[in-house]
């Protein structure tokens, strides 16, 4: 929905809005649901804001938001229960609602970006469904909500092999994401190319 340099702009924006906006902690949390996980993250909310970002994936729940509030929670966890605890590197605590006035920062640049018609179902990880046809006020709304609000990797991931059952999902970068999402469940069969 953008010329490649518009698109690549839209990334810097995003960038500086990070640099500037408040910093703080993520942490995955795994192998342990998130309604165990939840009322330990309610009693670590005391130290600061904590809060589950990455839902529904079988193997790992993400939580992110104030480093008090995620090194409280990370303490709970590893207290109480036997699940593992590893800190994502960085201090962006993406997805978390503290990251809130950065979406509203970024929401600044979207607005005025020179959106075209999708040839592609747009499929933002943070409804996990997919939008034929979005209008430039849709692809902003998600794009800003993908900042502050919790994403739905597994189910958007799920949703798109629905649509597309001989799809293949390439991963690109150093992390190991998908293969964890994919584990189990309708993605067990998946072609999936690294890189």
């Amino acid at each position: 929905a953008l010329a490649f340099e518009d698109a690549v702009a839209l990334v810097a924006a995003r960038g500086e809005a990070y640099d500037r906006g408040p910093e703080g902690r993520m942490a995955a949390v795994f192998p342990l649901r998130l309604e165990e996980l939840e009322p330990l993250l309610e009693r670590a909310h005391a130290e600061g804001v904590v809060e589950a970002v990455n839902l529904n994936s079988p193997t790992q729940t993400v939580i992110a938001g104030e480093t008090a509030g995620v090194e409280a929670a990370i303490a709970l966890v590893e207290e109480e229960t036997f699940a593992m605890v590893r800190r994502l590197p960085g201090r962006i605590p993406l997805h978390a609602s503290i990251f809130r006035p950065v979406a509203e920062a970024y929401a600044a640049a979207l607005e005025v970006a020179p959106w075209r018609t999708p040839r592609l179902t747009y499929r933002p990880n943070v409804y996990a469904i997919g939008m034929a046809q979005a209008s430039p006020a849709t692809l902003v709304r998600a794009l800003e909500r993908h900042v502050w609000c919790p994403v739905r990797w597994r189910e958007s991931i799920d949703q798109a092999l629905e649509d597309h059952p001989h799809a293949a999902l390439l991963e690109l970068g150093p992390g190991r994401v998908l293969p964890r999402l994919l584990r189990d469940g309708k993605g067990s069969g998946v072609n999936l190319l690294e890189g």
